[in-house]
């Protein structure tokens, strides 16, 4: 076995950053088995890939001759690349590989590189964490200028001494079908009536979170800036069985205050006077609901409700990075929890929940 040395990149643009006596600079941070370095200057080491989109292909036939005023543009996006000054970090580990892959891979063989660089993805989560301590160091002991623009991430295959290397990127597609408005027949928009619960105002924010979402790119963006609107328009339930828990907890301080008095009796006494019977919990506030109004399907959305709650827990409070990888490859969540908040955002502003289709999962909550 031999070992191979494989990296994984973030580009930033470090605009509104400049160096003061010196053009560029270069740090070294040790992980273990990882090496961390943070280049901020003019020049990358490292190329930066590109990709080119061409005009959207016409798939209905009396669309052929139709001329597409949409232009073939290059991303990356030309307001982050290029730039004047870069911060580059690149985290770098060695990998095991067969003696004849590595000899091949630095006999520039293509068999050879498209066999290491998908070995380089295994470990690659490892490598990002590093990349994310660092870039997040910079930002609060520096500057966040130095790491607030991303341009690109990219991951690498070093070849002998690391003057050459092999590159791979990616580009993200958002695939979801296309909408054809029919108004061959002529088209009158109902007038759109509130509930009389809400006011245009209140309504208005609850639907710009919506927009909000739409316009997102990041799949957690997303994904959080659709439960928020949903969440807003859950009703309220009242407190079930409140009666009994103020009988309970009135019971707890008759056996409290017949104690001979001390400063223990007098503060517990004091923690239960102030404590309150608990709120019922979101998820059964929408169940409640669901299940009361029942949609077409209310049964798979109270299960995902459930499950979506999870994940929005599992970002929100506790941080849990592996959230992204929960939303973007899980059998479309993002478009599971867009059809829920969208049928039932229009149910309780409107009434109703005539909205547009969006494909929906019932295999799976």
């Amino acid at each position: 076995m031999k070992a191979v040395r494989v990296g994984y990149s973030k580009i930033f643009n470090a605009s509104g950053c400049s160096l003061l006596g010196r053009d560029e600079i270069l740090l070294r941070f040790n992980f273990s088995a990882i090496n961390v370095e943070v280049y901020v200057g003019p020049n990358p080491r490292h190329m930066i890939a590109s990709f080119t989109i061409g005009q959207e292909e016409p798939k209905d036939a009396k669309s052929i001759d139709h001329v597409s005023r949409e232009q073939e543009y290059t991303t990356l996006s030309p307001e982050n690349y290029p730039a004047n000054l870069y911060t580059e970090l690149v985290a770098t580990q060695f990998i095991e590989v067969d003696d004849a892959l590595a000899s091949a891979f630095h006999s520039r063989n293509e068999v050879a590189r498209d066999k290491i660089l998908p070995k380089a993805e295994e470990g690659e989560s490892s490598l990002i964490t590093a990349l994310d301590f660092v870039a997040g160091v910079l930002g609060l002991r520096l500057h966040k200028f130095l790491v607030s623009t991303p341009i690109t991430e990219q991951r690498y295959a070093y070849r002998d001494n690391g003057t050459s290397y092999a590159i791979s990127a990616s580009l993200a597609f958002n695939c979801i079908a296309t909408h054809d408005w029919d108004v061959s027949e002529g088209f009158r928009m109902p007038i759109t009536k509130l509930q009389k619960q809400w006011t245009s105002e209140k309504a208005a924010e609850v639907l710009a979170w919506l927009l909000r979402a739409w316009a997102a790119k990041d799949p957690v963006l997303e994904f959080v800036s659709l439960f928020i609107p949903l969440e807003c328009v859950i009703p309220r339930l009242a407190i079930a069985e409140k009666d009994t828990w103020n009988q309970k907890r009135s019971a707890l301080l008759a056996i409290i205050e017949n104690v001979e008095a001390s400063q223990d009796s007098k503060e517990l006494s004091k923690f239960l006077k102030e404590l309150h019977p608990p709120q019922p919990s979101l998820a059964s506030r929408f169940e409640k609901w669901a299940t009361d109004v029942a949609l077409p399907g209310w049964e798979q959305d109270v299960m995902a409700f459930k499950h979506f709650q999870k994940m929005r827990n599992s970002l929100v409070h506790a941080g849990n990075k592996h959230v992204k990888s929960l939303i973007t490859v899980v059998a479309d969540d993002v478009r599971t929890l867009e059809n829920i908040a969208a049928r039932y955002v229009s149910l309780a502003l409107f009434g109703d929940a005539n909205v547009y289709q969006i494909p929906r999962h019932t295999d799976r909550p």
